[in-house]
């Protein structure tokens, strides 16, 4: 965001109305355009600090430049780093975050013996990758085991289905 105020300092001089930016949440660590956002409650760390925004939004307020940011709501990553994807593949139609993504359950199988249970999900859903849209599968298995009354997850794989 140090670098973002200094660009905001350009625009004054450019004379410019706004200042666009793209995705300042949290992204998958390492994301090259914060695209796949993994936290929306959270400026991407990577940017820079809260501070570091407040001081760009006041430099732009005070020269009376307009701050338009790219929310993205539609590109939350799926990844290990997302609570709300992992909730997702823990929870399947349980979970309250299933409408965020655009996936649809299309089977699921549980097993229980004894104290171990393995979930299968195949979750489906549109991409577009390479300018292709299409149709991914994602089949996602996870195995349970029961502690002291509670189930607790063990393992957790994801693969891609043909």
């Amino acid at each position: 965001m140090a670098r973002a105020v200094s660009k905001g300092a350009e625009a004054i001089r450019w004379d410019l109305s706004d200042l666009y930016a793209s995705p300042i949440f949290r992204a998958r660590k390492g994301s090259a355009h914060g695209y796949d956002v993994v936290d929306t409650g959270a400026l991407n760390p990577e940017l820079g600090t809260e501070d570091d925004f407040n001081a760009l939004h006041q430099e732009l307020q005070r020269h009376r430049i307009g701050l338009l940011l790219d929310v993205v709501p539609n590109h939350m990553a799926a990844s290990a780093e997302n609570a709300w994807w992992m909730s997702v593949l823990e929870n399947g139609e349980h979970s309250r975050f299933l409408h965020y993504f655009d996936i649809d359950l299309t089977e699921q199988t549980i097993k229980v013996s004894g104290n171990t249970a393995i979930v299968r999900h195949i979750l489906s859903g549109n991409t577009n990758d390479g300018g292709k849209p299409g149709t991914v599968k994602l089949g996602v298995l996870t195995i349970w085991q029961k502690q002291k009354g509670q189930w607790r997850l063990l393992a957790r794989q994801a693969f891609k289905l043909p």
